[in-house]
């Protein structure tokens, strides 16, 4: 992640993938592959036409800008040093001319897609500590879904099971969380015993509210409601 300036003065991010520890290069570059996320003002490069060039996600919103420094060199508007990262001067010399080519060898390009496979291939220690809390072992989850831990590839599937299902919970506690935010917009409404009532059976108000079709945390009578009806609850 790259945080950049906008025109406008905002700040904004633009995410780079497969980026490459190139130690003795003479300068950072942005290689072509960005374009395969974003586009500079509807095209597939650079126009050497233009001093500023913007980068543009697919629905055509500005996410970066690019400014010709000396010579043909554009250079992307940083809003600070990205993250981890300690910046020091241009090392470029601007009374001089530059020509710079990068390449990465078909070599090093097949071993980078080996790794990347390899590492799919195993478990991450935060999924291994999901299957222990929720089956033990792999032997035992595998075998609830008919796998069989001495086939590899029914192991792979169930590498995806296991991540396609953390993912899923992770997002609905995002929406909990949400959900239990938004809750707090009511909470005045109740007592600390009918909140905490209501804590025990429904998890927090606004579950509550919504146990009933068509209520609403924003409606002055539906929470009036729900106050009657949690205490009647409580009698």
């Amino acid at each position: 992640m790259l945080p950049v300036d906008l025109s406008n003065g905002d700040r904004g991010e633009i995410f780079l993938r497969n980026v490459l520890h190139f130690p003795d290069a003479a300068c950072n570059s942005i290689g072509g592959p960005i374009f395969s996320d974003y586009n500079i003002d509807g095209t597939d490069g650079m126009n050497s036409a233009d001093d500023v060039q913007t980068l543009r996600d697919d629905q055509g919103r500005p996410c970066a800008y690019f400014e010709r420094g000396s010579k043909v060199f554009y250079i992307l508007n940083l809003s600070g040093p990205p993250r981890g990262a300690r910046l020091g001067p241009c090392p470029l010399d601007e009374g001089k001319g530059y020509t710079i080519g990068l390449y990465w060898p078909e070599s090093e390009r097949v071993r980078f897609e080996v790794s990347k496979a390899e590492a799919g291939a195993f478990l991450s220690d935060s999924e291994r500590a999901w299957l222990k809390e929720h089956w033990g072992n792999e032997f035992k989850f595998l075998a609830a879904y008919g796998l069989s831990i001495y086939d590899d590839e029914e192991r792979k599937e169930g590498r995806d099971i296991i991540r396609m299902t953390m993912a899923k919970e992770k997002e609905s506690r995002e929406l909990d969380k949400h959900a239990h935010d938004d809750s707090h917009l009511i909470d005045h409404y109740f007592s600390d015993d009918e909140l905490e009532e209501i804590g025990f059976q429904f998890g927090n108000s606004q579950k509550f509210l919504e146990e009933y079709p068509g209520f609403s945390i924003h409606n002055d009578e539906h929470r009036r409601a729900a106050k009657r009806n949690i205490r009647e609850f409580m009698r």
